[in-house]
């Protein structure tokens, strides 16, 4: 206040829709249109984050703001601009990063007085029956009218029940309260209606119930781990990432989702932290991927200029901001897990799983094939058949379809098969079905000779159901001749002296 007083002695008025701009020497030219106030001393506000007031004459604030990095603009020269002069001062979502350097005098850059209605973003469970409701900004928290949770009305609480804080009277994330155990199955969030801090109403606002994933819920399905990397080859540089699926049937949060390698003897192990996914969810079927890259800007990383299938509009990709995941091209062990190190799934690859007639792997990812099966059964991967060499962020290339299996036996699919590597039913999948979970199985296939060319299964655990892969090769791992196969399976249950045996014919066949 001192220094503004002696830089400028005579009061400054503005009138509505006029800036005033309070900085060092030279950062702006001398525009009519502008009061411009240089300072010589002017104060040093810190990247990491400060508090900046603005006083009226008789020290009443007018106006304050507390910012922190994360907003954006600690980059040098760049500026944090406020989008909207109605919305609320301490809103993270009212403040934007310029894209280049600033707009001191300007109309900002990402100025927006007409935003689109408030947004229930996340509704995410916390306990047994607390949920937090995170909107896309601000509002006030004595608009809430009709909270519900599949129709049953949720009450309002403290963001902290332990300390019994009052509740503020803005905020963009509150916590509601139902009156029964929440169950965790799919159910929405409904809010009648509700008001931001500028008094705009959003209505019949509604969002899925988010839950914390548990130990296979979220699968590792794509692996690329060794990418191309040439700048005088032909194709754009790629970078090392890991795509992950959520196979369940819930909406689920990423947040403190990472990665990391196996844990050493004092059980410490390197975590591999995304960037950002505080407030990410995955609905069921969605995928999300970690790639490592040192660029911000999306449009502008590796795994954007490689394949042309992500979407540069989602939030699905995830950047670890280093060069590269550390992937070992010799095969590696890895973990998905969240915040408490609660591990969801992992794999250990290896490079033979790639197609054996391919002469060069470079470039080229690692695929599931089926998102029910074993994420360690070496048979469930193979490569990608992408022309790109991969598929993150969307459907597996070589994804099989789903199979409807009979009371008990066995049910075949696709058959014919085509084991030739371009993605399109390049395995059969073998599904099975039991009266017992007891069961050992003996899954053999034999040639129209009667040879044996395979052998899937020798003694192990049946389980009541499940899934073999079989990709056309002999245990030698040569491929097989087109042809029919007959697929012999046995399941013994030695306590009950009980026998189950079934056989189907298998077709494998050469496209026309």
């Amino acid at each position: 206040v001192d220094l503004f007083e002696r830089t400028c002695p005579e009061p400054v008025y503005l009138v509505p829709g006029e800036k005033m701009v309070i900085s060092e020497p030279g950062l702006i030219p001398a525009d009519d249109g502008v009061h411009l106030v240089e300072l010589t001393a002017f104060p040093s506000l810190s990247r990491f984050g400060d508090q900046i007031y603005l006083l009226s004459a008789g020290g009443i604030t007018a106006d304050s703001l507390s910012y922190f990095p994360e907003w954006g603009g600690n980059r040098d020269g760049v500026s944090l601009e406020r989008v909207d002069p109605d919305g609320a001062s301490g809103d993270p979502a009212n403040w934007s990063e310029h894209p280049e350097s600033h707009s001191a005098g300007q109309r900002n850059h990402h100025f927006n007085d007409t935003p689109l209605p408030v947004a229930l973003d996340f509704a995410v469970k916390v306990d047994d029956r607390d949920i937090l409701l995170h909107f896309s900004r601000f509002v006030s928290v004595e608009s809430f009218n009709s909270v519900a949770l599949d129709g049953r009305p949720l009450s309002l609480l403290p963001l902290d029940t332990t300390l019994n804080l009052e509740m503020p009277s803005y905020g963009s994330v509150f916590r509601f309260r139902s009156s029964n155990p929440i169950e965790r199955r799919h159910a929405r969030t409904t809010i009648s209606s509700v008001r931001d801090f500028a008094g705009r109403a959003g209505r019949n606002l509604e969002a899925p119930l988010v839950f914390v994933p548990e130990p296979g819920d979220v699968i590792i399905n794509e692996v690329m781990y060794q990418p191309v990397s040439d700048r005088y080859g032909n194709r754009p540089d790629q970078s090392e990432y890991v795509e992950v699926l959520n196979r369940s049937d819930l909406h689920l949060s990423m947040e403190q989702l990472f990665l990391h390698d196996q844990p050493d003897k004092n059980n410490d192990v390197q975590k591999l932290m995304p960037e950002e996914t505080a407030l990410l969810s995955l609905a069921p079927g969605e995928y999300f991927v970690f790639h490592a890259d040192t660029s911000v800007d999306f449009h502008n990383t590796r795994i954007y200029q490689a394949f042309a299938q992500a979407n540069p509009e989602a939030d699905r990709f995830v950047r670890i901001d280093r060069l590269t995941l550390g992937l070992s091209t010799q095969g590696d062990r890895l973990y998905i897990s969240t915040g408490n190190r609660r591990i969801l799934d992992s794999l250990w690859f290896d490079p033979g799983w790639h197609n054996p007639n391919l002469p060069d792997v470079r470039g080229i990812s690692l695929e599931r094939i089926d998102r029910h099966f074993s994420t360690q059964d070496r048979t469930n991967w193979t490569s990608s058949a992408s022309p790109q060499g991969g598929t993150p962020g969307t459907s597996n290339s070589v994804t099989v379809r789903a199979l409807k299996v009979s009371e008990h036996g066995l049910s075949l699919g696709p058959n014919p098969f085509s084991p030739n590597g371009n993605g399109m039913d390049d395995h059969l999948v073998i599904q099975y079905q039991l009266d017992d979970p007891d069961y050992l199985m003996h899954v053999r296939i034999f040639d129209r000779q009667g040879r044996i060319v395979r052998t899937l299964a020798d003694g192990d655990h049946a389980g009541r159901s499940g899934t073999l892969i079989w990709d056309g090769r002999t245990d030698r791992g040569l491929m097989n001749r087109t042809g029919l196969y007959i697929i012999h399976f046995e399941a013994y249950n030695y306590s009950a002296n009980r026998k189950k045996t079934f056989r189907e014919i298998a077709v494998l066949a050469v496209p026309l």
